[in-house]
């Protein structure tokens, strides 16, 4: 075997097993290793609740069998890590970036997961520069409010405001649906001047600011959530406050 390749190998072991180690410690103090916020995770979660209802030693060996298979998913998206870089300082363009992550196996479906990443990061060097007049960090980011993928919550939210079924084509993996959601929000993005005062102050402390068309993609997430709240529509997850346990007490094992 070729010594980047034994190198390689090695450093994946040692990952994989910091991994377990981490899980297992959540497992020993009751609390969930993958989080239920949002797919493809949120999958996961149930297959680590059904495990936690089993034999302890048959649990344990299927959660690590969950905690290797991120491990090997994730791999992929570590393996374009350069590629991914050099085409956010090419374009400065979140659609490329974000296109760019689909690509990686695994990373594609709605856009939804791909997005979340990039939007973590447009906060670093690869989208900001450091301006000297203003003593901070400045976005370079060209098309930010020009287009966004929409996720299954916010296409549940375009669903229920254009009175379709609420799920119609909410994980659906077509350009064409993709491209008639992204429409929608967009129209929804450009009657912001008529709802949205950028001044108007928030608890009468600060200003506002101006909305992002991604802020109205996640509020158009937060509608969809409200709404099966007050309709009573599915499962509506128990609302923790700051700074309680995840954990995979009684609640947890009852969702």
């Amino acid at each position: 075997m070729p010594p980047d390749k034994i190198s390689r190998t090695t450093e994946d072991s040692r990952i994989v097993d910091a991994a377990l180690c981490a899980a297992r410690r959540c497992w020993q103090s009751q609390r969930a290793v993958f989080t239920e916020a949002y797919c493809p995770s949120r999958a996961l979660r149930r297959l680590e609740t059904a495990a936690r209802r089993g034999p302890r030693v048959s649990a344990e060996v299927f959660l690590e069998r969950l905690v290797r298979r991120t491990c090997k998913q994730l791999r992929g998206l570590w393996d374009h890590r350069f590629q991914i870089a050099l085409e956010a300082e090419r374009t400065r363009s979140w659609r490329a970036v974000i296109e760019s992550i689909m690509r990686v196996p695994h990373f594609g479906g709605t856009g939804f997961v791909a997005k979340e990443l990039t939007s973590d990061l447009l906060q670093t060097c690869l989208f900001c520069t450091w301006s000297e007049a203003s003593q901070t960090w400045e976005s370079q980011c060209e098309d930010l409010n020009g287009w966004c993928p929409v996720g299954p919550g916010a296409r549940r939210g375009l669903n229920r405001l254009h009175g379709r079924p609420t799920n119609a084509h909410a994980y659906s993996h077509s350009q064409a649906i993709s491209d008639k959601f992204i429409q929608e929000l967009l129209a929804i993005y450009a009657q912001r001047t008529a709802h949205w005062n950028p001044s108007d102050l928030i608890e009468d402390l600060s200003p506002a600011g101006e909305l992002m068309l991604h802020d109205v993609q996640f509020q158009l997430c937060e509608f969809d959530k409200y709404e099966r709240a007050r309709l009573e529509q599915g499962r509506v997850r128990r609302y923790l406050l700051a700074g309680s346990s995840d954990s995979l007490g009684p609640d947890f094992l009852s969702s």
